[in-house]
């Protein structure tokens, strides 16, 4: 029964701005595996091992210049072709949210996300608390940033 589930949820962030021309697939893969086995690693510690660990991909997108940054999801299958299609959504979301986009424009990919999601019965959450009291919503998320590295 969905109501009798909640999750906890953890973002880790590697800090890495390229532009979106310079990337190399290779290297943004590598840090996506590191940054997944170390989500999977600290979720799976924090469910005590029981729960399986689902995770996603995103990536910071912004255009050159630009203050903010657009999380958009890409592939857990990184190829050219996902990067594209992360590109593409990232204009899309841009003209949705700002009514501009401008693909021409030269891009810059400012972090690399990792979503790690543990699904949890109520009891199992609440013992996970560290006052052992319920907090106000049913996701328990904590956002870990990484150092950025070259």
């Amino acid at each position: 029964m969905e109501s009798d589930v909640s999750s906890m949820k953890c973002v880790s962030r590697l800090r890495r701005l390229r532009r979106a021309g310079d990337v190399d697939l290779n290297d943004l893969e590598a840090a996506f595996g590191e940054l997944e086995e170390t989500a999977r690693t600290e979720m799976r510690a924090e469910s005590n091992g029981k729960r399986k660990v689902r995770l996603s991909r995103s990536l910071g997108l912004r255009y050159v210049g630009q203050g903010y940054e657009i999380t958009t999801p890409i592939s857990r299958h990184l190829t050219r072709r996902s990067f594209a299609v992360a590109i593409s959504a990232f204009h899309k979301r841009h003209q949705a949210l700002y009514r501009h986009a401008a693909p021409d424009d030269p891009m810059e990919v400012v972090s690399i996300l990792v979503t790690a999601i543990v699904r949890l019965a109520p009891r199992q959450l609440l013992d996970e608390m560290p006052n052992g009291k319920a907090g106000p919503a049913p996701v328990h998320e904590v956002i870990r940033s990484v150092a950025q590295r070259d």
